[in-house]
Parts: structure tokens; sequence; C-alpha cells
């Protein structure tokens, strides 16, 4: 028997109700923020289940234990902004104040058209026909008169049952925005000899929506006095114009009502202003939460570390239990066991010796931080050497993951895929393929934006005389990657680093860099207090799936390395070493406080 690969990562979108409930695991319920009666603005790392968070909210999840609509808490509505028609370049050639009144109009239809969409799945909406009627009579209608709208005889409303009602309210609104649509079309290519006044309705968000939304929240089915959170998903891909419209919205304040929920990646929303350059301003307006940071930054609590590990193995359980493998999730991804005694001699020599050349509290102390980087020392210098070194293993893939759920995902995936090439009947993933799998995931990871073209070598390469940021931050990798490494293979007490702490205030460049990593997802951001305990520095740590590049061990006791911004720019200019790795002096490298890591 073949079996279908269970960790083929989809948008939450293309998965069945049974599938969503079948693989879906809440990882932020740690962040009580995204269900408080506010405005939010969500930012994430691509990849880290903003979606799948989104669709938890919908009724379709929300009712699977049997839950009535009119019963939940609250109401969801996604609305998604990727690969849709709101960008249109043809709203951006049209001066003045109205492209921010077509703007609006268009995003008010885009929004209804995906709630009416969702309202027509609720399965089980009570149905009372004289009620939907006067709500469209009395309400439908006379929001669109006052909008402008003067052709009635599009109007053709079913009121056969909720679900015929709310696809023929849809349907309307759908061919208004076609009308909407073409009219611009048209405008951007008109010569001047036609007339093209404006003679469509103007929808906007508190003269149609609101008042909308507060009375079909009254319709007999519908939850009462409930908040509905409208998730304006990918919203980093709306114009100039829309953000500042989207912005609009939030700063009318509709909360509780209507609380907005803006969803966009890290960095990359592109404005807090208003159509007339308002700040909205937190958290009078919105708050804001990166979920990202709950995972991946190295200032997280053990609580919070350990929350993601849960998880993650909850993750792989649902899957193999959907898959029908009946495994337990470390002899799924077994550690190579040739490897582990070799690791356990080191261990043994470490116990052996601990009574005269012992540095840590405890014994096992010293075995957990220097065991697998004295293996890894005793592997050589070369390259090839040190490349034999296997990265399987739970623990270790996902510490690689980074916090990142579908980076997690995408590796089982491929490991999956590639077992199935041996083995129709893939039960375990061996370590060979998972080593082959996240040594090729973190090349593909480190070069996707930043590969050299004209580079052959699989070793990371410093580029000579960088002229573009994406060169300049290719070289810090490289720094960091090296320094890293020299620590990892050293005699000192501190080993393992996988962060940078900033000595001084970073300058434009050092602070464009370091952004452009964290953006890219080369690097997460945190924030640590400074040397001399004054105040708070910042923290940029590696992303662990980049390890194997470097050789570097992704788990265990991991601590962090101060660096001057003079380092920083020999880094960026050379990519070689951060600083001179001095065996004897330490006082450089710092380790992070007991809840700032997470381990078995």
């Amino acid at each position: 028997m073949t079996r279908e690969n269970p960790f083929d990562v989809v948008t939450p979108e293309d998965l069945s109700a049974e599938q969503f409930s079948a693989f879906y695991v809440d990882l932020y319920n740690d962040v009580p923020i995204i269900k408080q009666k506010n405005n939010t603005i969500i930012s994430g790392a691509r990849g880290c289940g903003k979606s799948m968070l989104i669709r938890s909210f919908l009724p379709e999840y929300l009712m699977k234990d049997g839950t009535v609509f009119s019963d939940m808490k609250f109401w969801g509505v996604n609305v998604s902004v990727f690969k849709t028609t709101l960008p249109m370049t043809e709203l951006q050639a049209i001066g003045g104040h109205a492209p921010h009144l077509l703007n609006e109009s268009l995003m008010i239809m885009h929004v209804l058209d995906f709630l009416l969409d969702g309202l027509s799945k609720v399965k089980g909406l009570q149905f009372v026909q004289s009620e939907y009627k006067f709500f469209y009579e009395n309400v439908y209608t006379d929001l669109l008169d006052n909008c402008g709208y003067v052709n009635e005889n599009e109007q053709n409303p079913d009121f056969d049952t909720a679900h015929a009602f709310f696809l023929s309210l849809k349907k309307h609104i759908k061919k208004q925005r076609e009308k909407f649509i073409d009219y611009l079309i048209r405008v951007n290519l008109n010569v001047g000899a036609v007339d093209y006044s404006f003679n469509l309705p103007l929808f906007s968000y508190l003269r149609f929506f609101v008042p909308f939304m507060d009375a079909l929240k009254e319709l007999v089915g519908f939850p009462q006095d409930r908040p509905i959170f409208l998730f304006i998903d990918d919203a980093d891909n709306l114009t100039v114009t829309q953000t500042q419209v989207l912005n609009m919205w939030i700063s009318y304040r509709t909360q509780p009502r209507i609380c907005i929920k803006v969803v966009t990646l890290i960095d990359s929303y592109k404005l807090y202003r208003t159509p007339w350059e308002r700040l909205i301003e937190s958290p009078h307006d919105y708050q804001s939460v990166n979920i990202s940071e709950l995972y991946t930054s190295g200032a997280g609590s053990y609580r919070e570390k350990s929350s993601y590990r849960k998880k993650a193995i909850d993750v792989l359980k649902k899957r193999l239990k959907y898959s029908e493998i009946l495994l337990k999730p470390n002899d799924f991804l077994p550690t190579d066991p040739k490897q582990d005694e070799k690791i356990k001699i080191e261990q043994d020599k470490i116990r052996l010796n601990y009574n005269e050349s012992g540095r840590g509290y405890r014994v096992s102390d010293d075995v957990r931080r220097y065991a697998i980087s004295n293996y890894m020392r005793s592997l050589g210098d070369s390259a090839k050497n040190r490349n034999t070194f296997l990265y399987a293993g739970l623990d270790g893939i996902i510490h690689m993951s980074s916090g990142i759920i579908r980076n997690y995902l995408q590796a089982l995936a491929t490991m999956f895929s590639k077992a199935s090439f041996y083995e129709k009947d893939v039960v375990c993933i061996p370590p060979s393929i998972q080593n082959e799998t996240m040594r090729e995931i973190a090349d593909t990871v480190l070069y996707k934006d930043l590969r050299r073209v004209d580079s052959l070598s699989s070793e990371p390469q410093p580029i000579v005389s960088p002229h573009t940021d994406v060169e300049v931050l290719q070289n810090l990798i490289c720094a960091m990657g090296q320094t890293f490494f020299e620590i990892l293979v050293s005699e000192r007490s501190q080993r393992m680093v996988f962060s940078i702490a900033l000595s001084n205030q970073p300058d434009s460049e050092i602070s464009r860099i370091l952004r452009l990593g964290v953006k890219l997802g080369l690097m997460h951001e945190s924030r640590i207090g400074n040397k001399l305990g004054t105040g708070k520095t910042s923290l940029y740590i590696l992303n662990r799936v980049i390890a194997p590049i470097f050789n570097l061990i992704p788990y265990g006791f991991q601590g962090y390395l101060y660096v001057t911004n003079e380092a920083l720019k020999n880094a960026f200019s050379s990519g070689k070493a951060l600083k001179a790795i001095d065996e004897k002096k330490e006082i450089d490298v710092f380790q992070l406080a007991i809840d700032d890591f997470w381990e078995e």
C-alpha cells in the first residue's frame, strides 16, 4: 500500500473540514490578545500558522463540537487580500480624493463577498422568512439607497432558505463589483471622447457596513451581543491607499461590536496613517502582537518553548494518526544509533573526568553542554568529516524548525516523500533521510535569495566588496556561522552560541541589514538586558534551520555573543568571523537565563 503524504503543506482554505479538524493544533492559545474584543494587528513570519489561526475562528470550526451558531462567543469572518482584484493598478491612476473613496467602496464589496459566502455555508442556521424579508426591505435596500444605488431591477432576493438568501445577496454584490471594475478599466482607457461620469453606489464602512452588521446580528439564529472578528488576511498586499482606508476603519473604534484583526507579515504593513494623515496609535486604536516571537525569540519563557515542543509533537501525532501510522513520534523520527554510541563515549569521558576537570554544578550539566561539541571536534577540521554529523531525531527536527510550524511540516513532507521512494508503506524516516533533508533545506533557506549565481561551492561564500544589502546580509550570516562554529569546537565553558547581542546603539546601516535578516526569516529578534544592567539591548538569533550549513548544534544550552558596531561592519565587508575566539577569555559570551531555553 502506498501511503498518501500526511505532511503535505496546503493552504487552510484547501483543507476539507474533516482534514482541518484532524490536523489542527491550537498553536496560539498562549496569546490571549487575539481573542480580546479589540482591534489587533497580528504580525508573524511566513509559515508560522497565521492562516490556520484565522480558520479556527470561523463558524465551521467553532461549530464542529455541536455548538449552534447563535451560541458562539464570537463570530469570525475571514477576508483574504491575496490573489484578489483589490490592488488594481487602475485605482492608482485616479487623482485627488477619489482614490480613497473608490478604494473603500471596492474594499467593502470585497469584505461583503467573503462575509455572505461564509454565511451561506453556516449549517443549521435558523431561518424565519418574515424576518429576512424585513431585513432585506428595510435595511439592505435602504443602505443601498444611501450609497447612491439606483438600479433596483438587478435585485433578486431568494427567501427560500438562509443559504439561498445569502447567496442571492452575494450574487448582487458581485454584480456591483463587476460593474465597478469595468468602470475603472474603461475610465483608464478613455481618450476623452466619452463621458464616464460615476453613477455607481459608493459603499463605505460607516454608512453601509457597520449598520448592515448591526442589523444582521439581530436576525433570529445569530449570536446576540457577541463581537464580530473581521480578519483581513495578507494585509501587507494592500496598496498604500487601501492601507490608509483600513487604518481609517480601525480609527473609528467600532470594537467590541466589530473588531478588526489585521494579519500581516513581519515589518510588511505599509503604514499606520489614515487618508487624512492621522496616526493610529496603540493601545487607543489597536493592539499589536507578533505571534512569531512567542516561540522564535531567544528570550521566550521555558513554558512557551516547552509549549511549542509539545504542540509540534501534537501536530506529528495527529498526522500519523490520520495516516494510520501507529508509531510514537520518537520512533517515527529516530536518531542514528551509531552516532548516538559515539556521543555516549564522549559522555562517559566527561563523567569519568568530572571530579578533576568538571565545570558545571552537576555532572549532568557538563554532559549536556559538552558531549556533542566534543564529538563534533573529534570529527576533525575538514569540512568533509564535519559533514558526516547527522541531523536526525525528533527533538533536533523540532529545534531546527525555529518555532515556525510550516518549516517543520515542509521538512516532514520532504522526508516522507524521499522515504516513499525506498518503501511504499512508510512507517518511519531513516536518520540518513532526515539528515539529507535538513541539509538541503538549510541550503535552500539561506540561499533562496542570497545564493551567488557564479558560486559552484556548497560552502557558504563570503562576498568580496558586497554592493547590495542582500550581499551584506550574506556576509553577516557567514560571519555568524563561522564564529559560532569556532566557539562550538573550542575549549570554552560556554560553547553553544546561536545569537548576537549588540554592545552599541546600531547605526542606520546595521539596523537596516539586521531588519532585512529578520524579514527574510534568517534571524529572529528579541530584547535582553544589557551588560550594565541599565536597560535593554537587541538580540538576534540565527534561524536554527541554517545550523547544518555551518555544522552547528541547534539544541541544548544556548548563549549569546556580544558584538560591537565595528565587528559588525567588518563582517559586512569581509564575511569573516565576528571576532577572534580567545580560549582563555570568555567574558564576551553570556549564558541565557534558565527560562530562556527549552530542552527535554
